[in-house]
């Protein structure tokens, strides 16, 4: 043994490890080691190091073992070693393992470091030559603990590289040898030789391969037919040792309690690798539910029970198919018929320290006491095990039969949902969901008595407001995500589901559904609470009585919805929607906040008109919403001035719904209605935005009703004339937006300026010269006015061209006669909002005012918000950023729907008039403003482009777009600070930079949706990988094979998207990697691409690669430099010469990973072959030596669950004007 080089190596251990040492020291230690590693006598050095009882520092022993697994992974395969210096290397890893030190004396690191040795050289060896590595590992097994214990961790790593692993690191061959070998050895003896008789005895049911690996099997047990094999041998052992903890817990005999905890644990962990996917009847032999179980209520510690609950959920998620007889024995015999259930239930009492209570008392004690962080992950785990049995199992489309005393776990299901943890309660809302899409529950009646507890679960929480908001509640999301920001997103998403469910219900019972709805409203409407009133005897907005009131209206509204798309529910519901009717038709009210949600119940009758023909109820309703139209509260009082605004305007929102539902029965009624608008037009109440409001009713009325289309241009023209004629008045012809100075002066900038110079922001208009105020607000006034009439555009064109039926393309004519003047106009008020926010323009203006543009959009951090007073300056400060904020999203949208019209594209010179006003001044434009650009402007522009126009809309815009804003995010992204140091910010400045990260992020991922709209290939969901990687090319729109086929176009695009992999946002980086795996198969066809693909591409995800950031998305990162060598290699030598660039790259190593990639069998093995190559050169950071490798854990499904909404697997709307999607928002 040369200690001269031993010596060396513990040096440059210590440099690397000194936290003193120089970058440079560092390297040069680093590439020592490195170069040892390659040395042939490495593995003799190795192993000197690890040896126990040579006495090294444990950094040394890991390296030492390290050294060893070099030599196995990289040479093993190569022949550099003689079988019987195979052998001498296997000696080396057994022996290392016997001498471990003990379970609670040895560091885990090393442990865990032998055993990737041993996996190592079992899945080059084992089972064809090492043919004694299972013998010898029981003997091990039997030998102490401490080796016991390495058995274990053994067959965890190697039974979860094979089965569990996303991409597995064997080659398919030894991956099928290996996986017959832990078949053969985890089973009894008497298990396989019972079912290489059935194979025998029915060669029908089989295939060759089955028997063949059958075959193997057998074979391994022959001579040897009283194995028991590790499945009953791990049981037994853990029964033995639970008896022996529990005795030394009595005795209080603490190392041996530690001792015995590890053990416990590892076979536990060891069991959930081998649960997941070994056959069924060695499952039988070891019965673990029951023993799992019981374990939860005997006085065992946190961890183990954890381990335990992590196992029970591996076999809870397992797919059974249609084995139903064996998910009856492994699962509803223990579950329902034995205690199982009962465990469950007995244990999760004990979480809040109580014990023999109902479900019922436990529900309340759960809605009032909070579990500590420890027992709630505990509780989590309860929560995946009941779930993800009821998902895959009770609800199973395969199941025949109902599981015996299934009541008790679906008391417990609700019990679930009751629970104060969004992440609990809406994972059990994601098992009554699937629970009603399977017709065995639903056949046999076993869902219908739980249905209305669980629709009182849903209009609790809806009663209070906002959704899990109670202090209990909040104290679990705290626990659950780490953002508070997160919360809307959370309830967003817990709220879909509900919608999702009680749809679901709707469709399954819809009379009971509905009756149960109803009969909740007409409780609450026929009741009153004074205590709930405010001085005006109206109805305060957080009363218990509104919040209730409100939450019942928005579950009608939800069922109303799913009755409306089904003739047959309809007719079911029928007689109760008339009863009903009558109820809401003779019920009267004038109270602000009960007005506004009846007035919505009140549009949902539609349905009874649609499909009855009976006007009567039609008459009635225009009755009563018409009244609703003129709304005024009969109080003397200010205080509802702005929902009363909300009532009357929502009344016509109503009408013009309805009218969309029914326009030729609307028709029949057309003078009447016209009669009506014109004499409450006179009403004083009536504003502005309502007489617009009404006026778009008539025209939707007319452009969806059955008329022929010159009468429907005459009634049109003679409403929307007047509105053309308010628009030319109020901007004067457009003078008002013809240059930057006359738009600040139209819209108050310079009148405000001056005001500030004289006063605070906080200065009330009651205090100034009545003229100085009254022209305030007249500027006010005006601008609104002239946002009132785009906002009306925009509304007209959102129902019309937007929606579809058979007359739609006919009726986009009458839109011809306006096309011109609004195009032009809104392009005008485009181009001078834009010039806003050109700071020059700001120069005379007041500085605080000029702060105005810096705040925008920054949530309550304006200077306006921060002024309190009602009608002080501040205010109509802050109603100026909103309209600035407003004025030019509108006029994105207008622009964005007229694309949909066929003269669009038609209009003369329309690409050189888009980028002139369009994207003038654009270097001003915000994040936020270039991200509603490209997605309300730039996407439709694109998108319903016709292919006549692609060579001048595209060539035109795309290039110098892409470019642009390419530039902007580098430069941005380059500048962006990532870490916030919250003691050295003012929390305005903190806010100011969390906001411009979020808009930066927002502007990048719209660039990159842009492009998958644009080029991504329709695949359907489900789509099994090919070798070849070959799509369709009819999956590609024919916008994308433009793009690929325009130089101009798709280089600087995919330069944009490598550009985009490198930011630090993993939405957009992923996205993007995304994209180019999906048309790489077409950007292949074009050998001018080749560089881009080979070189610089392939460079860009060879970096994201080897960046810490990157490491959750190497999965896909593998699978694009996979798809790039695969699919180009053929055909040139780009992708070759680039790899040759990477440190350590020989011809040599290229040469052994293009012969494992080209003749795999199996898209995951063609991916390992570019991980092994890209490990063997990126190696092992030495920083990160002593990092364990993670043991097979069930993850907590929970958060999966709660982002799986499925709604559009469950619920199909067939109609676009269906009265589902026009009253689709449930939130008033």
């Amino acid at each position: 043994m040369d200690n001269t080089i031993l010596s060396k190596i513990n040096d440059c251990l210590s440099i690397v490890l000194d936290f003193k040492s120089t970058n440079e020291q560092r390297k040069e230690a680093e590439k020592y080691l490195q170069l040892i590693k390659d040395d042939p006598k490495s593995p003799v050095y190795g192993y000197y190091l690890a040896l126990k009882n040579n006495n090294q520092n444990n950094e040394a022993r890991h390296f030492g073992i390290s050294m060893i697994i070099n030599a196995v992974t990289y040479k093993w395969n190569e022949k550099a070693y003689t079988d019987n210096e195979r052998n001498e290397l296997r000696n080396m890893a057994l022996n290392l393992l016997k001498e471990t030190g003990g379970i609670l004396e040895e560091a885990n690191y090393i442990k865990e470091k032998i055993v990737i040795l041993i996996v190592e050289i079992a899945k080059r060896s084992w089972p064809n030559e090492w043919t004694d590595f299972d013998a010898t590992l029981r003997s091990l097994y039997n030998k102490d603990r401490n080796t016991q214990q390495l058995v274990l961790l053994i067959y965890r790593n190697l039974a979860q590289e094979v089965y569990l692993d996303e991409i597995c690191s064997i080659p398919e061959l030894r991956k099928k040898q290996i996986a017959s070998g832990l078949i053969a050895v985890s089973s009894s003896a008497k298990v396989l030789l019972n079912r290489y008789d059935y194979f025998q005895q029915h060669p029908e049911n089989v295939t060759k391969e089955q028997v063949a690996e059958m075959e193997m099997m057998v074979q391994m047990v022959r001579g040897d037919f009283t194995n028991e094999g590790w499945l009953i041998r791990w049981v037994n052992t853990l029964e033995s040792y639970k008896e022996q903890y529990l005795i030394n817990k009595m005795n209080n005999n603490e190392i041996e309690i530690q001792q015995l905890e590890q053990l416990i644990i590892n076979i536990l962990d060891t069991l959930s690798s081998f649960i997941k996917w070994v056959i069924f009847e060695s499952l039988d032999d070891i019965n673990i539910l029951p023993k799992l179980t019981s374990m939860l209520v005997q006085n065992f510690s946190y961890k183990i029970k954890k381990a335990a609950l992590e196992c029970a959920n591996v076999l809870t998620s397992r797919n059974f198919h249609i084995n139903n007889e064996e998910r009856n024995k492994l699962l509803f015999n223990p579950l329902f018929d034995g205690d199982g259930l009962s465990n469950i239930f007995n244990f999760w009492m004990s979480l809040y320290d109580i014990t023999n209570i109902s479900i019922q008392q436990l529900q309340q004690i759960q809605n009032t006491k909070s579990l500590s962080e420890d027992n709630y992950k505990l509780l989590l785990n309860i929560n995946n095990i009941l779930t993800e049995l009821g998902v895959n199992h009770v609800s199973n489309k395969k199941l025949s039969f109902i599981p015996n005393n299934l009541d008790n776990f679906l008391e417990s299901m609700i019990l679930l949902l009751n629970h104060p943890s969004i992440i609990i309660s809406s994972s059990s809302l994601h098992f009554w969901i699937i629970a009603l899409q399977s017709m065995n529950l639903k056949e046999k009646n076993i869902l219908k008595k739980y249905i209305p507890l669980v629709l009182e679960r849903i209009l609790e929480e809806f009663s209070k407001g906002k959704v899990f908001s109670d202090p209990i509640e909040e104290y679990y999301i705290n626990i659950d995500f780490e953002l508070k920001t997160d919360d809307n997103e959370i309830t967003l998403i817990f709220e879909q589901r509900v919608i999702n469910l009680i749809k679901l219900f709707t469709n399954y019972m819809p009379l009971d559904v509905y009756n149960w709805i109803i009969e909740k409203i007409t409780k609450i409407m026929s009741s009153s609470d004074p205590s709930s009133t405010d001085e005006f005897r109206c109805y305060r907005d957080d009363s218990t009585y509104y919040k209730t009131y409100s939450a019942t209206v928005k579950i009608y509204q939800i069922i109303a919805s799913s009755i409306s798309d089904d003739i047959n529910k309809f007719e079911l519901t029928k007689n109760s929607m008339i009863q009903f009717y009558n109820f809401l038709i003779n019920f009267n009210t004038n109270d602000p906040f009960l007005s506004i949600k009846y007035i919505r119940m009140l549009s949902f009758f539609v349905i009874l008109i649609k499909n009855s023909e009976e006007t009567n109820y039609l008459l009635m309703l225009f009755e009563k919403l018409f009244s609703y139209v003129t709304y005024k509260l009969n109080a003397n009082t200010t205080k509802y001035y702005e929902i009363s605004k909300s009532i009357r305007q929502k009344a016509i929102t109503s009408l013009t719904d309805m009218s969309l539902i029914i326009p030729n029965i609307f028709m029949r009624y057309y003078n009447e209605i016209c009669n009506t608008i014109m004499n409450i037009s006179c009403n004083d109440e009536i504003t502005y935005d309502n007489l617009l409001a009404l006026k778009q009713l008539l025209i939707i009325i007319n452009y969806h009703s059955t008329l022929d289309i010159e009468t429907k241009k005459k009634n049109i023209e003679e409403v929307f004339n007047t509105i053309i004629q308010e628009w030319i008045e109020e901007s004067k012809n457009g003078d008002i937006y013809s240059n930057v100075q006359k738009y600040m002066e139209y819209i108050g900038i310079y009148e405000l300026s001056e005001v500030l110079k004289v006063y605070s922001m906080d200065t009330d208009l009651s205090s100034l010269d009545e003229y100085l105020a009254n022209k305030i607000v007249g500027l006010k006034t005006k601008r609104t006015k002239f946002y009132l009439i785009m906002n009306c555009i925009w509304l007209l064109i959102k129902k019309t061209i937007f929606i579809k039926n058979e007359s739609n393309e006919e009726n986009k004519q009458i839109w011809n006669t306006y096309f011109e003047f609004i195009l032009q106009n809104i392009l005008s008020v485009a181009k001078v909002s834009h010039s806003l926010w050109n700071l020059n323009n700001w120069n005379n203006i007041n500085p605080v005012l000029k702060e105005l543009l810096k705040e925008i959009n920054i949530k309550d951090n304006t200077l306006a918000s921060k002024n309190k007073a009602t009608n002080s300056i501040g205010k109509y400060i802050k109603q100026l950023q909103g309209f600035i904020t407003s004025e030019y999203e509108i006029c994105y949208l207008i622009i964005g729907a007229l694309t949909k019209l066929p003269r669009f594209y038609d209009y003369n010179n329309i690409e050189t008039i888009l980028i002139n006003d369009l994207l003038f001044e654009a270097e001003n434009l915000t994040n936020t403003q270039w991200k509603n650009l490209i997605s309300t402007v730039i996407s439709p522009l694109l998108s319903n482009c016709p292919e006549f126009k692609y060579n001048i809309i595209l060539e035109k815009i795309l290039p110098e777009l892409i470019q642009y804003i390419s530039k902007k995010l580098i430069s941005e992204w380059e500048n962006v600070d990532y870490q916030i140091d919250d003691d050295d910010n003012e929390d305005e400045e903190l806010q100011e930079e969390i906001f411009y990260n979020k808009t930066l992020r927002d502007l990048t991922r719209s660039l990159v949706y842009l492009y998958s709209n644009l080029i991504e290939p329709r695949i359907p969901k489900g789509r099994k990988e090919n070798l070849a990687r070959e799509i369709n090319p009819e999956a590609y729109k024919s916008i994308a094979h433009y793009i690929f086929n325009s130089k101009n176009i798709i280089i600087p695009l995919l330069q944009s998207l490598m550009e985009i992999i490198m930011f630090k946002d993993f939405k957009s980086s992923s996205k993007s990697i995304s994209i180019l795996i999906r048309i790489l198969p077409e950007l292949i066809k074009i050998p001018e691409l080749y560089e881009i693909i080979g070189d610089n591409i392939l460079k860009t995800v060879l970096m994201a690669y080897n960046d810490s950031y990157h490491q959750e998305m190497h999965v896909d990162l593998i699978a694009l430099i996979t798809d790039i060598y695969l699919l180009l290699r053929p055909k040139c030598n780009i992708p070759y010469n680039t790899l040759m660039q990477l440190n350590d790259m020989t011809q040599a190593k290229i040469q052994e990973m293009e012969n494992e990639l080209f003749n795999c069998t199996t898209v995951k093995n063609q991916q390992y072959a570019i991980r092994k190559l890209l490990n063997d050169i990126k190696g092992v950071s030495i920083s990160q030596l002593h990092k364990n490798k993670e043991s097979y854990k069930k993850p907590f499904l929970s958060q999966e669950m709660l982002l799986r909404t499925g709604s559009k697997d469950i619920l199909n709307s067939n109609e676009e004007t269906g009265i589902s999607n026009l009253f689709g928002n449930y939130d008033e």
